[in-house]
């Protein structure tokens, strides 16, 4: 470890490649979203999203596969690592010592 951040306060997360997950491959290119997320299902059935630090695999099965609900976790979880990026000042305050 430098103690340097991997990634240049106000700079942009650098976009790789999707990564092999054991256990599978993607069945087709990745969709990338606008601020670099990356969804690609793999030829388990499962979808492997990922942004920045943040790599989930997860299988939608049953009922939910269905309802189209694959693709409204992929729109949540597209917006999900530069909103909790915008909160970094106030998580990073001291707890306040009545709370403590």
């Amino acid at each position: 470890m430098t103690g340097k951040p991997a990634v240049p306060l106000g700079g942009a997360m650098p976009v790789a490649a999707p990564r092999q997950v054991p256990g599978g491959v993607p069945v087709a290119p990745p969709r990338i979203a606008a601020g670099g997320a990356q969804w690609a299902v793999l030829d388990t059935g499962t979808h492997h999203f990922q942004h920045g630090p943040i790599d989930l695999i997860v299988r939608v099965d049953g009922s939910w596969a269905s309802a189209g609900n694959a693709d409204a976790a992929w729109q949540r979880f597209a917006v999900i690592l530069p909103e909790l990026v915008a909160e970094l000042p106030v998580l990073r305050q001291p707890v306040p010592s009545s709370l403590t």
